[in-house]
């Protein structure tokens, strides 16, 4: 006999890395000041950010690029230049530190062109929550093949077949936290920014789950 079962795995993990996505940009009236202009922002930002112990090399570049604007008159149905466009997508990633990230939070705020961006909280290593899931979730599953098996005064065997989804790419938590929520805690807090998020910002964990159906033969 043939015992086809589902198996269920779950774990909370708490988020042991923090990745910040920046977007850096600035609209200038030619290509040159644009690129110019842009650039300097971006590199005082890097300055910054060495500035509290880390490398400039830490700082990932996604995307670089300097566009024409253009505005569509609706009178004249015609789209007119309006400048340049500098748009550069930064991605720094570090070990989870509360304190560090409400140092740099509190930093980016006070700057006269501070880039926007958002924040994710995620795990460093998913291959190892893929493997404590896995195993939980086939765990699972022989659990309810052997209690199948023995209503059915059977003996359990072996698994011979086992299918299953692949994981997502990133383990992250559900908390976001983006520079327009910078400014609420920017207002609500009259000790200091850095101390408000540090006090009172804490990541969700991060909820993984898996499901996997597993085919086991009896005897």
């Amino acid at each position: 006999m043939d015992i086809m079962v589902e198996g269920v795995g779950e774990m909370r993990f708490t988020p042991d890395k923090i990745t910040i996505n920046y977007d850096f940009n600035c609209k200038e009236k030619t290509y040159e000041s644009a690129l110019t202009n842009g650039t300097k922002i971006v590199e005082n930002y890097f300055d910054m950010i060495v500035g509290m112990g880390f490398k400039k090399e830490d700082l990932k570049t996604r995307s670089f690029r300097v566009s024409e604007n253009k505005v569509y008159n609706n009178e004249q149905r015609k789209y007119y230049p309006d400048g340049f466009t500098f748009n550069q997508r930064v991605v720094l990633e570090f070990n989870y530190d509360r304190k560090l990230l409400s140092r740099i939070m509190e930093s980016t705020s006070k700057l006269t062109t501070p880039p926007t961006y958002t924040i994710e909280f995620g795990v460093k290593d998913n291959k190892e929550v893929e493997e404590k899931i896995l195993q939980l979730a086939y765990n699972d599953a022989q659990f309810h093949a052997e209690a199948i098996s023995r209503a059915s005064g059977k003996v359990l065997k072996d698994c011979i077949k086992v299918s299953f989804q692949p994981f997502d790419a990133d383990v992250v938590s559900s908390s976001r936290l983006d520079s327009r929520e910078m400014m609420c805690y920017s207002k609500a807090s009259a000790r200091g920014v850095s101390e408000s998020i540090e006090n009172s910002f804490v990541p969700e964990d991060i909820v993984v789950n898996k499901t996997i159906y597993c085919l086991f033969v009896t005897e």
